[in-house]
């Protein structure tokens, strides 16, 4: 059953009913035509009822990139990492909504990607131009959302993975390079030995934790977020190695969160000598701020001490997760 009403020039709202749901109630989808007479009106309200009598899916040509986005996030927001859906959000709201927000599914093609894709790459949204690696970024972010409307069938082709490597602006990736010995031994004094500038104002290189986290990530490679997550549990200096299980991040909605290693892998690494002896030392030290600090001493992951608390490698005694403004691993892992 369904019916044709006239909402304006040329303007119809066609309504017809879905099949009964799981409650055994009626529903109804109401589409709204613009441009149509009221014969296509009718055309288009029979080729619906087709549809549905054949099982085929219904595709809302109406549907804008925006609101499929919303529906998008709102699924993998259940599954996916904060960071993740961060990113995502950040790299809709500045890129893709501002070109193709308001833009129907429908009608998203080609051109119109590299039109936007060449103007970002020339001057931006703001007068900046944006790099080949953060559209290829943006890309991939619409791609994946259209391609869950394809598998969600509620568009009918992902127009995003026609487009081929040549047609996306060049990703320019930086080399790596590694350092030299010398300069990982000035990088490593500097550590060891702050400034005193750095000690009058406190900041993060006057910390006892700064000089054995430095050392740690020079000598194994470590991400930043694995350094300081890193527990004294995870840590065994008699058979020199160390177990990067989990990672710290600095989350908008959410402050500092815990998270798997990247790619999901819990890996072990050998410690060199001179590392254990550093690690060794910097437990020694951690171990008589404790026993100054019994009472108050909340440091951040890590094993349950004798207090009830945790202890952790390299975060400093007094602080907590929840405090981001005077956690130093706060600003540390922007």
């Amino acid at each position: 059953m369904g019916y044709v009403n006239r909402v304006g020039d040329k303007k119809y709202r066609i309504v017809y009913d879905l099949p009964r749901g799981k409650d055994g109630k009626r529903h109804q989808k109401t589409e709204t035509l613009v441009g149509k007479t009221k014969g296509e009106a009718e055309a288009y309200l029979i080729r619906r009822q087709e549809q549905l009598r054949i099982g085929q899916p219904i595709i809302d040509e109406a549907l804008t990139l925006g609101e499929l986005y919303k529906r998008f996030m709102d699924e993998k927001r259940t599954y996916l990492a904060t960071t993740t859906l961060e990113r995502y959000a950040e790299l809709y709201k500045r890129y893709l909504h501002p070109a193709f927000g308001d833009v129907r599914v429908s009608s998203l093609g080609q051109a119109n990607l590299a039109e936007a894709y060449s103007k970002w790459s020339e001057q931006g949204c703001d007068g900046t131009a944006v790099s080949g690696r953060t559209i290829r970024h943006a890309h991939d972010v619409l791609r994946n959302i259209l391609g869950w409307g394809v598998r969600r069938e509620l568009v009918t082709r992902n127009v995003a993975s026609l487009l081929r490597g040549g047609d996306l602006p060049r990703a320019i990736k930086p080399e790596p390079r590694a350092l030299s010995g010398a300069e990982v031994k000035r990088v490593l004094q500097t550590a060891k030995s702050p400034s005193n500038r750095a000690r009058k104002r406190g900041g993060l290189s006057s910390q006892s934790w700064f000089y054995p986290a430095v050392a740690f990530s020079i000598h194994t490679g470590a991400r930043r977020g694995e350094v300081v997550a890193l527990r004294w549990s995870d840590v065994n200096l008699l058979e020199r190695t160390a177990t990067i299980r989990q990672s710290l991040s600095d989350t908008k909605e959410h402050g500092l969160i815990f998270k798997e290693p990247k790619n999901g892998k819990v890996r072990t690494i050998m410690l060199p000598s001179t590392l254990a002896r550093i690690l060794l030392e910097h437990q020694e030290v951690q171990a008589e701020v404790k026993l100054a600090r019994f009472r108050g001493y909340f440091p951040l992951g890590g094993e349950r001490s004798t207090n009830g608390q945790k202890t952790s490698a390299f975060l400093p005694a007094g602080l907590q997760t929840e405090d981001r403004r005077a956690c130093p691993i706060g600003s540390w892992s922007r």
